[in-house]
């Protein structure tokens, strides 16, 4: 076959392009190219066995590294949807070390592999556990941070015991941040808007200054009940009796008011103590947003991919991450540090100050090449008779109706309306 050919098909694939988009953009180019089916054949046969290829000897270096060193490791897990809503076909999970900030395992599900795609989330992580089983990590891991998935909380309680469950603080803020705001839009509880950034970073602060000791951090969470009433000595517990702040002059709030009986209510809910003492007292899953986000890049949730594709495309994805978690923050001919403001549009016109990294390297895409030209040269792509395991279509589950009768129903409904 014509080698520019299967460097092209490299190239899109690699770089998580979009197969029709590019060839139409060279066709418009009036450049000779070959067919959308002649890349999904390049990529059924040696593209997806390339990542998959390359996928695999880079994890188990990370594994053999961590194996070899001995060292406690801590995690973080999310899971990321390939579409908006509740109606996802497909649902990665993966895990990050935290230590080095690499995705340590990625594991795909198809909602049809499970009752629903709510429950993709716990599967992946059971088969991400299953995968430390069998690569002999699990009994190094001491700690996993996660959101507040109920049934993760469940299953990490009922069969991982030793491992330490903690929540990402993020993720109770965020969910703490929209009942406040929601409290502020009634009538005569405004001013509880001008606490919301106040009490969210107290609860970070809770989180950070305790260390993963669930009592004290509750002690001081609860203690913002007086605050903001301006009363900062004689808290109810013994671990936290006064606050630790200077003299403040804020707009503190009316115990009686409508407003100050609300927020309490708020800010003491029981489910909410029992998250703020399981706060993650360092690591959180941030770098793991990241990674959700850079997904886009290579699996944009616009547009659909077969399982091996989104599979492969994914792991792309874990590659780039991985060769660039570590950036060095970028800096000016002065040598100074360099940063942007932007203004996200959550903050409502508020700047963010964030650091400028230098620019990413693609080292993992001439890894990629390297085993496609192996793989095209010694003819060991996937063969036609073999057969990847993967789930059956969504469309397995209900009867396929016959066409030509789909037509007749259609021209006749058609009919009637002339």
């Amino acid at each position: 076959m014509p080698e520019g050919n299967m460097l092209l098909s490299g190239a899109i694939f690699f770089s998580g392009g979009l197969p029709g988009k590019t060839l139409r953009i060279l066709k418009f180019m009036k450049v000779a190219v070959y067919s959308s089916a002649t890349y999904f054949n390049h990529q059924k046969k040696y593209l997806l066995l390339s990542v998959a290829n390359v996928f695999e000897r880079k994890q188990q270096a990370l594994v053999k590294e961590l194996k070899r060193s001995k060292t406690k490791i801590v995690l973080s897990g999310d899971a990321r949807c390939d579409s908006m809503g509740h109606c996802a076909k497909y649902g990665s999970y993966t895990v990050l070390h935290e230590a080095t900030s690499k995705v340590l395992h990625t594991e795909l599900v198809q909602s049809n592999e499970v009752n629903s795609s709510y429950h993709m989330e716990l599967e992946g992580l059971r088969r991400v556990m299953e995968y430390f089983r069998k690569t002999k990590l699990l009994k190094q891991i001491v700690a996993m941070v996660t959101d507040r998935h109920v049934s993760i909380q469940k299953w990490l309680r009922e069969t991982h015991p030793n491992i330490n469950h903690y929540f990402d603080v993020w993720h109770v803020a965020k969910g703490l941040g929209k009942k406040i705001e929601a409290l502020a839009k009634k009538k005569h509880c405004e001013d509880a808007r001008l606490w919301s950034r106040s009490i969210l970073n107290h609860l970070y602060w809770c989180a950070e200054s305790s260390d993963g000791r669930g009592e004290e951090a509750y002690a001081k969470w609860i203690s913002v009940v007086n605050h903001i009433q301006n009363k900062h000595k004689g808290h109810d517990s013994e671990l936290f009796r006064k606050c630790l702040h200077p003299r403040l002059n804020k707009q503190w709030l009316k115990p009686g008011t409508q407003c100050f009986e609300q927020l309490v209510d708020i800010l003491s809910s029981k489910y909410l103590q029992k998250d703020v003492k399981k706060l993650s007292p360092s690591y959180q899953t941030s770098s793991l947003e990241g990674f959700h986000s850079l997904i886009n890049q290579f699996a944009p949730k616009m547009s659909h991919f077969s399982y091996e594709s989104m599979d492969k495309r994914v792991k792309v994805a874990v590659l780039h991450f991985n060769e660039n978690s570590m950036r060095q923050q970028a800096e000016n001919k002065s040598k100074q540090p360099e940063f942007v403001l932007s203004f996200p549009k959550f903050k409502h016109g508020e700047a963010t100050l964030r650091k400028i990294y230098v620019s990413c390297t693609y080292d993992y895409v001439n890894d990629l090449f390297a085993e496609l030209q192996l793989l095209v040269s010694t003819r060991a792509g996937r063969q036609p008779h073999e057969h990847i395991a993967v789930p059956p279509p969504l469309s397995s589950q209900y009867e396929r109706p016959d066409k030509d009768d789909m037509i007749a129903k259609a021209y006749t409904r058609y009919n009637k309306h002339k």
